[in-house]
């Protein structure tokens, strides 16, 4: 009876994860009368299967990153796949030739996602993130339907129906997904790194759904802008859905408890092959005013307001891109997307190799602002070019660079802000990646009135010169390592 007592007295307490096992299965009833009321809440979630044993923070942040990088892989490939340049073909050719029409659809896009971003923010605060997670793969299996529908049966109205359920799809998704990660990583060069996972991941799984788009297009027979044949390279891409909701399943609760001991372990998370990061000094900073103002709280507006301001500049142009290449250099639809999945494949690299090593020579702030101001040069320098083989190395560059940008500002933002509000800061980081498509319209307008779509471009640039004096202030608000 004493050995059994003792027994049932190591399984209450749990204080490693050698008590997985026991863990496991339900507890006691005499176990958990015993505990005090602020343990019933973790009993309930065991008794459920749906927490982790106390101690395991660690393996269960290991579990939510790995998971939530191989969602986002899968959401950016269906989005690349069936809602990316072979789309805006076919809306094009739907259309008959409106490049309004297409930016219509991408501004409803955007709208959409920007109306949301604060309520499923709060609704990740107010919640378990990993729980809106879960209802989004609900959104996500509609998603499938709608868009089958409206490609089959060519309908305008099912596709506004089918922009409207990914943009909440999409925006639920990497509104919570940023935040979850930096719930379970700790400050500094670590959760550069890990945000830096998710980066990659979004664009690998770009570049990996274009390279397939430009090996199927020629055997479907479809290397010609025409709907009819576009149509069913379109609907392939929609398998990859069950992938993308499939891990919401496995992501599990990390206990503020629990995150003490990320600093120790988080290191196989995001950095398996790298250096390992020491735990990063108090950022006292944060706690000092300017004009009245903490600076916790500017260096997060003005980071993200540059970035905002940013990809409303980007959204002239972006959605475009395939459509320029294929109309002043004469590009079929095969090339364009070898085009897009090597924009994607160099930006997935670039976000894993450079900006950390960036922000260990001159800190984030400041590599965030050096490779901005490139980027924007690199861009007016593209608009006077008329040679492909100039052109697009050009173009690649300045893309996967510019794309760094967002990651090291997501980083400043994580690191200035709690857990607590990180779901709402989470969806005003996402809207960098929906805002772009609210001046869509703007470009296809430009290109309609000019002609160019270099028009389209300098505005841009014009954008991005704005958004880079809005940045400026930070590198005086930061300390000079930081």
């Amino acid at each position: 009876q004493g050995s059994r007592r003792s027994e049932a007295s190591r399984g209450c307490r749990a204080r490693d994860c050698h008590c997985q096992v026991q863990w496991s299965r339900p507890r006691p009833a005499s176990c958990a009368v015993s505990t005090a009321s602020a343990d019933m809440t973790q009993a309930l979630d065991l008794w459920a299967g749906s927490a982790e044993p106390p101690g395991c923070g660690r393996q269960a942040a290991a579990r939510n990153v790995r998971l939530l990088v191989c969602s986002q892989f899968f959401i950016s490939a269906v989005g690349a796949f069936s809602l990316g340049p072979l789309f805006d073909a076919y809306l094009l050719d739907l259309s008959h030739g409106s490049n309004t029409f297409v930016g219509i659809l991408e501004g409803l896009r955007g709208g959409v996602r920007l109306s949301l971003a604060l309520p499923l923010g709060s609704l990740a605060d107010c919640v378990a993130k990993r729980s809106v997670l879960r209802l989004n793969s609900i959104v996500g299996m509609i998603f499938a339907v709608c868009c089958c529908v409206a490609l089959t049966g060519n309908s305008k109205a099912m596709l506004v129906a089918v922009v409207v359920v990914w943009a909440v799809h999409s925006q639920a998704h990497e509104g919570t997904a940023t935040s979850l990660a930096a719930d379970c990583t700790t400050e500094g060069e670590q959760r550069t790194l890990a945000i830096g996972r998710l980066q990659a991941a979004t664009f690998l799984g770009q570049a990996v759904a274009r390279g397939l788009q430009a090996a199927l297009v020629p055997l479907f027979g479809a290397n010609a802008w025409g709907r009819a044949r576009l149509k069913h390279i379109l609907l392939l891409g929609l398998s990859g859905e069950l992938a993308v909701c499939l891990p919401y399943l496995g992501l599990r609760r990390v206990a503020p408890a629990d995150l003490a001991g990320l600093t120790a372990g988080a290191t196989e998370l995001v950095a398996a092959g790298g250096a390992s990061p020491a735990s990063p000094e108090p950022l006292s900073w944060k706690e000092e005013k300017c004009l009245g103002w903490r600076k916790g709280f500017l260096v997060p507006v003005l980071a993200e307001g540059a970035q905002i301001i940013t990809m409303f500049g980007s959204g002239a142009s972006v959605k475009f891109l395939p459509l320029f290449f294929k109309a002043d250099f004469g590009f079929a639809p095969a090339e364009v997307c070898a085009m897009m999945a090597a924009l994607c494949l160099g930006t997935a690299l670039y976000s894993v190799a450079i900006p950390h090593r960036l922000e260990r020579l001159v800190g984030k702030a400041r590599a965030a602002f050096g490779t901005h101001v490139a980027s924007c040069a690199a861009l007016y320098v593209f608009t006077t070019l008329y040679d492909w083989r100039v052109a697009l190395p050009l173009y690649l560059v300045r893309f996967s660079a510019m794309n760094s940008v967002t990651q090291l500002t997501a980083a400043m933002v994580m690191d200035c802000v709690d857990s607590r509000s990180r779901g709402r800061w989470g969806g005003i980081v996402s809207l960098k990646a929906g805002v772009w498509s609210g001046t869509a319209f703007l470009g296809g307008m430009l290109a309609d009135y000019t002609g160019d779509y270099r028009a389209a471009f300098l505005a841009t640039a014009g954008g991005h010169t704005v958004s880079a004096l809005v940045l400026l202030p930070v590198l005086w608000l930061v300390p000079s390592g930081y």
